[in-house]
């Protein structure tokens, strides 16, 4: 009898140890973009519905009211929404907070991005905020499209790419315009791979004024909608 119950107590050890180490060689899994981001929105909706993003620090709220300003909170709260979507395919997914884009009939051919977050492996990261004259809009397969204005004759646009991995924008193929140096009118063409609106930097291109803002147009063609979820609901 004694012999059955040291076996018995024996087999009980046995399993409670190989259920503890499979409990300890359990991994969690990666969190989901809703798990990552919700904090993150929850910011988001009150510094909207506050009428606070004007004076908040969190990056993109600014670029909200730059943008919706003139409406009231609960309008503002039906013209700005958010999607989370893996832009690039490297597994990781990003946030995009923006405007949807049919609120104001002819007032933008895309959603316009207010602010774009992504995963570091840690917190989310703000890798861009975009503003009234200098942002970006979504183009597909990571890339986006960039227009931004210095003045009357300091525009420019351009194609930018999230890496995999990455938390920062990579160019790819920037244009801009500028006066000459050495003159005082006279207005220069120019393009570039870093992104730099330093004419130094860039190759002068042999375009018209014309030329120039048909190449915009052609690239503001490539930009695509995305189905967001307004901060109403």
């Amino acid at each position: 009898m004694k012999k059955t119950i040291v076996i018995v107590i024996s087999l009980i050890l046995a399993f409670s140890i190989s259920a503890c180490s499979k409990e300890d060689d359990v991994i969690s899994p990666e969190p989901t973009g809703a798990e990552i981001y919700s904090g993150l929105l929850d910011e988001f909706y009150e510094v909207i519905a506050s009428g606070e993003a004007m004076s908040s620090e969190l990056e993109g709220a600014f670029a909200i009211y730059e943008g919706l300003g003139h409406m009231d909170v609960s309008e503002m709260l039906n013209a700005a929404g958010y999607a989370v979507k893996d832009v690039n395919g490297d597994g990781t997914p990003e946030l995009l907070i923006g405007l949807i884009s049919d609120y104001e009939e002819g007032k933008a051919e895309g959603n316009i991005l207010y602010a774009l977050y992504t995963y570091s492996g840690e917190k989310p990261v703000c890798v861009t905020e975009s503003y009234v004259r200098d942002g970006y809009r979504w183009m597909d397969d990571g890339k986006f499209c960039y227009t931004g204005s210095g003045g009357a004759a300091n525009s420019g646009f351009g194609v930018f790419s999230l890496p995999a991995g990455s938390t920062e924008l990579a160019c790819e193929d920037f244009w801009f315009s500028d006066i000459k140096e050495g003159t005082d009118t006279e207005i220069g063409y120019y393009h570039n791979t870093s992104g730099s609106w330093n004419a130094g930097e860039s190759v002068e291109l042999a375009v018209s004024n014309d030329d120039f803002w048909e190449m915009e147009e052609e690239l503001l063609a490539q930009v695509k909608n995305f189905e967001m979820t307004i901060f109403a609901e």
